[in-house]
Formats: C-alpha cells, sequence, structure tokens
C-alpha cells in the first residue's frame, strides 16, 4: 500500500512527520538543548526520516517545494554523522589494547 494513495495512512504520516519536524525546527532555531534532543530524539529522527524519505521526496516533488519536511533532512544529516562517529569510537573501544609481553611479571 502506498501512503499517498491511502487517505488516513496520508493523515497519520503526515501528522507524524510534522510532529518530527517541529522537534527538529526546535533544535535547529536553539530552543532546546541539541544534546537532550539527541539523546531523546535521535533514533525516532534519523528512523522517520530514511523509512519517510521516499514519501518526503514524493511530497517535494507533487508540490515543488524542496522545503517540504527540511529540518528533518538537516536534523537527521547532522545527527547521523554524530551517530557513525560515536559508532566507531565504541567499536574502537571495544578493541582489545595489545598485550606487552616479555615485562609482565607473575605474582
Amino acid at each position: 500500500m502506498l501512503i499517498h494513495s491511502d487517505n488516513s495512512a496520508f493523515i497519520a504520516t503526515t501528522a507524524y512527520l510534522n510532529n518530527i519536524e517541529n522537534i527538529c525546527a526546535a533544535v535547529e532555531i536553539g530552543s532546546v538543548d541539541e544534546d537532550c534532543a539527541y539523546a531523546v530524539h535521535a533514533n525516532g529522527v534519523l528512523r522517520s526520516y530514511y523509512k519517510f524519505k521516499t514519501f518526503i521526496d514524493y511530497l517535494r516533488k507533487k508540490l515543488s517545494d524542496d522545503e517540504i519536511y527540511i529540518e528533518i533532512e538537516k536534523v537527521a544529516c547532522k545527527w547521523g554523522e554524530m551517530d557513525s562517529c560515536t559508532i566507531k569510537k565504541r567499536e574502537k573501544m571495544k578493541k582489545p589494547e595489545p598485550s606487552k609481553k616479555g615485562a609482565q611479571k607473575k605474582v
């Protein structure tokens, strides 16, 4: 089923995306603490952007407006990069340090 061909799905999806857009707009204008917003909303913002990207692109094309849900896109791109850096740091922290053989003394 395509979202844009089912009125109920369309209304529910745009209402959901409007809520996410409001969160992202608040982040972008600085009215909420970005670190706090990231901690609470990063998963939902990133998931929503990537899951509904095709739908967002459809709306932008249909309505000839490249800025529909632009705040979601801006924040998702920024937070996606932050997520990538965080994942890399965590993976690096998990790697065991090379053992220092020879100078160790058993007690």
